[in-house]
C-alpha cells in the first residue's frame, strides 16, 4: 500500500460511495413502480369461512338450574353467532355461548345448535339435546276421587277425577275392571244410564311418564225411571217404487223404558225385523199393494203405527231389438284370435270410423281388435301375463285393462285398473304410461300433479276430447279426474275417499264408485255413478247434477229422468243426436236417455239373466258399450262375447 493512502483516508470516500449506490437503487425502484413509496401494494389477505374447532355438547341439568351451551370456532374477520332451538332462532342468543337461566319441564328434550357466520360463509354446529330432570317427578297424585252416584233410569251419570303431576297426564276409565273404549278424559259420562247399569263399578287409571295410579272405585246405582207407554213421533210413509227396488220404512218413537219394535207385512210379523228401520229385499209387481206397519212396545204398553202402502210400478215393456254375436263364443272364457275368436272377459270397448272395434279383455289382460269383417286379433299385451311394462306390442303388459277410448288420430287410451294407471297405444303400436304408477297394486292412491307423480285407484271409465284432454272415472277414489295435454292430473269433481250422492260444484259434489264416462255432443261429461244407481252430468267447470235415477234406489223403470230407475249402471256411450246409451248391468238391459231426459229400454229383459239371440233377445250383465254412428249399431258384452244390438 502506498504510504500516502491509508484506511483512514479512504473512509470518507467509501461512505459517499455507499450513499450514491443507495440513491441509485431508489431511483431505479421509483422508475419501475412509481408512487411515493416506490413499492408495490401487498396482496389482500385470504378470506376463510368459519370452522368449528369445538362442537357444543348435549347437556343434562335439573329443573331451574342454569345451563350453558358453548362453541369454539375460527375464521377470518369477525365471527357472528345465532343459537337455534328446535330449528328456530333464539332472540338475543348471538354469542359464542348461551345460558338458559332457568330450564323448565317444557325445555326437556329440546334440540339446540348454533349457526356461525362471517363474510366468507356460514356453518352450523351439530345438534345437542337438552335433558331437564324434573323436580319431584313421580307417579300422578289423585286429588279428587270419582264419587259413587245414584241416578234415575234415562238420565245421565257422570264421573270425574282430578290429579296432579309435573308431566302430562292421560286417563282410561274402567267399568267392572275393563277398559271403556274412548273414555280417555278426566270426566266420563254415561248417556243415558239404564237400569242394567245399576251396581256397576267405575274407576279411572291415571298415567304419566313415571307410571300409573288407579282411583278409588265408584258405584253407580240406577233407580227405575218414570214408566211411560210408547208414543210415535214419525210414522212410516207409503211409497211408490220401480220393480227391483229396495224399500226402506222408518219410524221414530219414544217411551220409558226404551221401546222395542216389530215390523209387520199385511199384519204378520217379519222375523228379525226388530229395529226402528226396515229395508225390504228387491220388490216386484207382486209386492204392489202390500201393507206395512210396526208395533212399538215397552213394559207400559204397545202402539201400532199407521199403515204404509207399497206400490210397485210394472217393469218396462220388453224391447224388440235384434241381439247377435259379433265375436267370441257365448260362455267360452278363453283367448283365441281369428273368426269368431274368443275372449276371457271383454269389458270397455270403442269403435273407429272404419267400423273396427277395440276391446279391453280385462281377465285376458290384453287389448283386442275386431275388424269390421269380424276377425279378432290381439293388439297389445300377452294373455294371462299381467304386468306394467311399456314398449311395443310384443313386450308391453297390462294388468286388468278395463276402459278404452279412441282419439281422432287413432291413439287408443286404456284405463289399467290392475296397475292403477292410464296407458296409450300409438297408431304405430307403441305402449306408454301417461299417468299413474307402474308398480301394480302398490301404485294405488290419490295424488294430483305431474303424470309420474299422480296416483289413481282402480280407474275404470275413460274418455278423450278433441284437445287431447283425458277424463277418467277414478272408481276407487270416488272422483272424476282429468289429464291435460301437458300430462298434469287434477280432480274435476268429487272428494277422494268420500263416497256420496251430492250434486254441486267440484269438491262439494260426491260420487260413489263412478265407472263409465263419456263426452256428450254438448261437450259435457256423463257418468255412470254405479254405486248410486244414477247417471250424472258434469260440466267442464266441474258442476255436477243428477241426470236420471234416484241415489241409493235400485230399480227398473222407464219414464222421465227423475222417475227412471237403474241397477248398477256401468258403461256409457252417445250417438250423434245426443242420445245416451247405458249398460244397465244388474237389470240386464241397455237403456237410452234422450236429450230431453226421457228414459227408455233399448234391449234386454230385466227378468232374464242369460243371453238369448234374435229379435227381442236378452242380455246377461252387459258391461262395455259403444255405438257405430254410421250404422246405429250398438255393441255390448256378456257371457265372454261381444254382441251387437240393432234397434
Amino acid at each position: 500500500m502506498s504510504p500516502f493512502v491509508t484506511s483512514a483516508s479512504l473512509a470518507p470516500f467509501v461512505a459517499r460511495l455507499h450513499q450514491a449506490i443507495a440513491l441509485l437503487l431508489l431511483l431505479l425502484l421509483a422508475a419501475c413502480y412509481g408512487g411515493n413509496s416506490g413499492l408495490p401494494d401487498p396482496p389482500a389477505p385470504a378470506v376463510t369461512a368459519p370452522t368449528i374447532t369445538v362442537q357444543p355438547n348435549s347437556r343434562i341439568t335439573d329443573e331451574g338450574v342454569a345451563v350453558t351451551f358453548s362453541v369454539q370456532a375460527t375464521g377470518s374477520g369477525t365471527l357472528t353467532y345465532q343459537w337455534l332451538r328446535d330449528d328456530n332462532d333464539v332472540p338475543g342468543a348471538t354469542q359464542a355461548s348461551y345460558t338458559l337461566s332457568a330450564p323448565a319441564a317444557s325445555d326437556n328434550g329440546s334440540l339446540w345448535k348454533v349457526r356461525i357466520s362471517n363474510e366468507g360463509g356460514s356453518i352450523t354446529s351439530s345438534t345437542l339435546l337438552l335433558t331437564v330432570n324434573i323436580a319431584n317427578a313421580g307417579i300422578p297424585i289423585i286429588d279428587t276421587e270419582p264419587q259413587s252416584q245414584t241416578v234415575t233410569a234415562g238420565s245421565n251419570a257422570s264421573f270425574s277425577v282430578t290429579a296432579s303431576s309435573s308431566t302430562p297426564l292421560s286417563y282410561q276409565w274402567q267399568r267392572n275392571g275393563s277398559d271403556v273404549a274412548g273414555a280417555t278424559s278426566a270426566t266420563y259420562s254415561l248417556m243415558p244410564a239404564e237400569e242394567s247399569d245399576s251396581a256397576s263399578v267405575w274407576n279411572v287409571i291415571v298415567t304419566n311418564a313415571s307410571g300409573s295410579v288407579s282411583s278409588a272405585n265408584a258405584t253407580l246405582t240406577v233407580n227405575p225411571g218414570i214408566v211411560s207407554a210408547p208414543t210415535i213421533q214419525t210414522h212410516p210413509v207409503s211409497q211408490t217404487v220401480a220393480t227391483n227396488s229396495i224399500v226402506t220404512f222408518t219410524v221414530t218413537a219414544s217411551g220409558s223404558p226404551a221401546p222395542t219394535f216389530q215390523w209387520q207385512r199385511d199384519g204378520i210379523d217379519i222375523p228379525g225385523a226388530t229395529a226402528s228401520q226396515y229395508a225390504t229385499g228387491f220388490v216386484d209387481i207382486n209386492d204392489s199393494g202390500s201393507a206395512w206397519r210396526v208395533i212399538v212396545s215397552n213394559s207400559a204398553g204397545s202402539v201400532a203405527s199407521n199403515i204404509a202402502t207399497l206400490t210397485v210400478q210394472p217393469p218396462s215393456p220388453a224391447a224388440t231389438a235384434v241381439v247377435a254375436v259379433v265375436a267370441g263364443v257365448l260362455n267360452q272364457s278363453s283367448v283365441a284370435d281369428g273368426t269368431p275368436g274368443s275372449f276371457k272377459y271383454p269389458a270397455g270397448m270403442s269403435v273407429d270410423a272404419g267400423g273396427n272395434l277395440f276391446v279391453a279383455d280385462l281377465l285376458g289382460r290384453t287389448i283386442r281388435r275386431i275388424s269390421s269383417a269380424g276377425s279378432v286379433s290381439t293388439l297389445a299385451g300377452l294373455t294371462d301375463n299381467g304386468g306394467a311394462n311399456d314398449g311395443d306390442n310384443s313386450t308391453a303388459r297390462f294388468n286388468l285393462p278395463a276402459g278404452i277410448a279412441l282419439d281422432a288420430a287413432g291413439t287408443i287410451y286404456v284405463s289399467d285398473i290392475g296397475n292403477h294407471n292410464i296407458r296409450t297405444i300409438s297408431p304405430g303400436g307403441s305402449i306408454s304410461t301417461i299417468a299413474g304408477g307402474i308398480t301394480g297394486t302398490s301404485a294405488a292412491g290419490y295424488v294430483d300433479g305431474a303424470a309420474g307423480v299422480a296416483r289413481f285407484k282402480t280407474p275404470w271409465g275413460i274418455a278423450v276430447d278433441s284437445s287431447g284432454t283425458v277424463y277418467v272415472a277414478d272408481t276407487g277414489n270416488h272422483v272424476i279426474r282429468m289429464i291435460n295435454s301437458a300430462g298434469m292430473v287434477s280432480t274435476l269433481a268429487g272428494v277422494a275417499g268420500s263416497p256420496g250422492a251430492v250434486d254441486g260444484t267440484d269438491t262439494n259434489a260426491r260420487f260413489k264408485s263412478p265407472t263409465g264416462i263419456v263426452i256428450g255432443t254438448d261437450g259435457n261429461l256423463y257418468v255412470a255413478d254405479q254405486g248410486n244407481n244414477t247417471i250424472r252430468k258434469v260440466t267442464t267447470a266441474g258442476n255436477v247434477s243428477t241426470l236420471a235415477g234416484a241415489a241409493g234406489i235400485r230399480g227398473n223403470a222407464d219414464g222421465t229422468a227423475s222417475d227412471a230407475r237403474f241397477s248398477s249402471p256401468t258403461g256409457l256411450c252417445t250417438d250423434n243426436a245426443g242420445n245416451l246409451y247405458i249398460s244397465d248391468t244388474s237389470n240386464h238391459l241397455i237403456r237410452k236417455i234422450t236429450p230431453s231426459g226421457e228414459v227408455s229400454t233399448v234391449a234386454g229383459n230385466s227378468g232374464a239373466s242369460h243371453i238369448v239371440l234374435g229379435v227381442g233377445g236378452t242380455l246377461n250383465q252387459p258391461i262395455g258399450i259403444t255405438i257405430n254412428n254410421s250404422s246405429s249399431t250398438i255393441y255390448t258384452t256378456g257371457e265372454s262375447a261381444v254382441l251387437s244390438i240393432t234397434p
